[in-house]
């Protein structure tokens, strides 16, 4: 059975690092390196963020209408009003972070 990880390797190392649709051999050794660091949590955040750019901008993610969110502050907004969002921002990434 193929798993997330596996699928989401093959088509990021062919759509990002190779181009070349015929280098199984070298997906498959990129899927095991990610498959080390996901059990080691050794990812770096620049690694990561490059998976979350790939995945949002991939065509069957915006095919969903899904969208990543993301705070943008407004000067329209009142400082005790920023600062209160920024909490309840921490808030939901802890509980986030504690569920994992």
């Amino acid at each position: 059975m193929v798993g997330i990880l596996n699928v989401f390797c093959f088509y990021y190392y062919q759509d990002v690092i190779n181009d070349s649709y015929d280098d199984e051999i070298e997906s498959n050794r990129f899927y095991e390196k990610q498959k080390k660091k996901k059990q080691r949590k050794t990812h770096s955040l620049n690694e990561l963020l490059s998976f979350i750019s790939y995945i949002i901008n991939h065509p069957d993610f915006k095919k969903k209408g899904l969208i990543k969110s993301q705070y943008l502050s407004d000067e329209n907004f009142s400082p005790e009003f920023e600062r209160e969002m920024k909490k309840i921002s921490k808030e939901i990434t802890k509980m986030i972070k504690n569920k994992a």
